[in-house]
């Protein structure tokens, strides 16, 4: 009877420390994803629209021969989108992490422009172990999860973070939520 008056506050207090870890955990891997989703994105745009790439179906005709092939924009093919996801999480060393002073929450924020214009840097802590979870934990969500992104990368959408990030993968919160929500910020 003692010990069960002694363990259970203990086991309930577990519980809610591992709760509170837990959602922590999945705000950060939100941030990732739409940090991923930005970077990647942003390297689409970087496509020559004109550029295309030749693909050809596994259908054989009767004398042996393809009997498909068309032209799609390179920008969002399956290719391309391979070669980014190989290294766009990389591109996480350029981030840090920013604290509101009124809230306490934590946002992630790109410490240099895309374009080279100048970025507001202020509450942000930069080191490297910062860099080096944003990259390892970027690198898990696209390993286990590169065909979802693929598909969902290959078409233009209105939300690509909330296509993506919310209604594929359930790392953030859905509709007016993650409007709210906004975990991570992208200084252009």
């Amino acid at each position: 009877m003692e010990l069960q008056v002694v363990f259970t506050p203990v086991l309930v207090i577990l519980g809610l420390i591992f709760q509170v870890h837990c959602q922590r955990d999945k705000s950060f891997q939100c941030s990732v994803c739409q940090i991923a989703v930005d970077e990647i994105e942003w390297e689409i745009s970087k496509v020559d629209p004109k550029k295309v790439i030749e693909v050809e179906s596994f259908r054989v005709d009767p004398t042996g021969k393809q009997s498909y092939s068309r032209k799609i924009p390179y920008a969002r093919s399956e290719t391309h989108l391979t070669e980014l996801l190989e290294n766009i999480c990389d591109n996480m060393k350029q981030y840090a992490e920013s604290t509101e002073p009124d809230t306490g929450k934590k946002t992630y924020v790109r410490t240099s422009s895309h374009d080279g214009s100048p970025v507001n840097l202020s509450n942000i802590s930069m080191s490297g172990e910062i860099a080096e979870k944003l990259k390892h934990t970027c690198e898990d969500i696209l390993g286990e999860h590169d065909e979802e992104v693929i598909e969902v990368l290959k078409h233009e959408h209105d939300n690509q973070k909330a296509a993506l990030c919310s209604q594929i993968l359930h790392l953030c919160p859905t509709g007016d939520e993650a409007q709210e929500d906004g975990n991570s910020k992208e200084e252009l």
